[in-house]
């Protein structure tokens, strides 16, 4: 069972150096468009997000001896919200935050939020993914 008092719970800020070479590798991997030759800085496309926010939140959900839930997850969804486009240059500090702990049926269904700030603590992207966790409800 997931542990409901974890509602609110706020991981250790993590930093992500956004470089032109990761938003040309993901652009490459996924067929969005490379950015233009010499451009500075290099704009990411919106979905790039996803490099330094779902493993990241996954993972802090794993590792989370406190939360339970201990059977199987699926990823239930994922929502963005973007302040400004990320680009090459970027020094994002990102801090995780469950959000959310309900039960629908016989799944339990988590929201953590990862909310990225700039180096002058300006908002750049919210993340919120959804974890439902599998026949954990009480």
């Amino acid at each position: 069972m997931v542990d409901k008092t974890r509602t609110g719970h706020r991981y250790p800020s993590y930093r992500y150096e956004v470089s032109r070479a990761k938003i040309e590798e993901y652009a490459a991997a996924t067929g969005f468009p490379l950015p233009e030759p010499g451009a500075t800085p290099a704009v990411a496309p919106h979905i790039f997000a996803a490099c330094f926010t779902v493993m990241r939140g996954a993972a802090l959900l794993r590792e989370d001896d406190q939360l339970g839930g201990s059977g199987p997850i699926v990823h239930a969804g994922q929502e963005y919200d973007f302040h400004r486009r990320v680009a090459s240059g970027d020094v994002l500090t990102c801090t995780p935050q469950i959000t959310d702990i309900t039960d629908r049926g016989a799944h339990t269904y988590l929201t953590l939020q990862i909310s990225c700030v700039d180096e002058q603590d300006e908002p750049v992207v919210t993340s919120r993914q959804t974890i439902a966790y599998l026949g954990a409800a009480a």
